[in-house]
């Protein structure tokens, strides 16, 4: 009889422990989904890249010849896509950059046609006449 009362207390105890698991497990988890939300609420898509897609790449990491880094252009391009990888996207550079051709979402940019802003030519048109006398 002495030995029933034992087991009887060791699966007490083990269901106790079993219960305190599952109840931090589902702590854990309502933790892991609030630092999830917090995490994303500022972060966006990124953008879908198709092969042949034009973009502009971020010169952050380039090295050129200029003198100071501010006064140099912030995106270099347009260039081609060759290939897209799940984060990142192959680009086909010009044999005169000598630097890995594979970059990161996050330093592509979409090509866009646009020029300038809205009304900026007709403003240099007028400029020029202006001066032209």
């Amino acid at each position: 009889m002495a030995q029933k009362q034992q087991f009887y207390r060791a699966n007490a105890v083990a269901d106790r422990f079993d219960r305190i698991i599952t109840q931090l497990k589902a702590l854990a988890q309502q933790s892991i989904d609030k630092y999830e939300h917090y995490a994303n609420v500022h972060r966006e898509d990124a953008p879908v890249y198709k092969i042949g897609q034009k973009v502009w790449v971020d010169t952050r990491h380039m090295k050129t010849n200029r003198p100071m880094k501010k006064g140099d252009d912030k995106v270099a391009g347009p260039f081609k896509i060759l290939k897209v990888y799940p984060r990142a996207c192959l680009v086909e550079l010009p044999s005169t950059m000598k630097i890995f051709p594979v970059f990161h979402y996050s330093l592509l940019r979409p090509y866009t046609d646009a020029r300038g802003l809205p009304g900026q030519d007709a403003i240099n048109e007028a400029e020029s006449r202006h001066l032209r006398g």
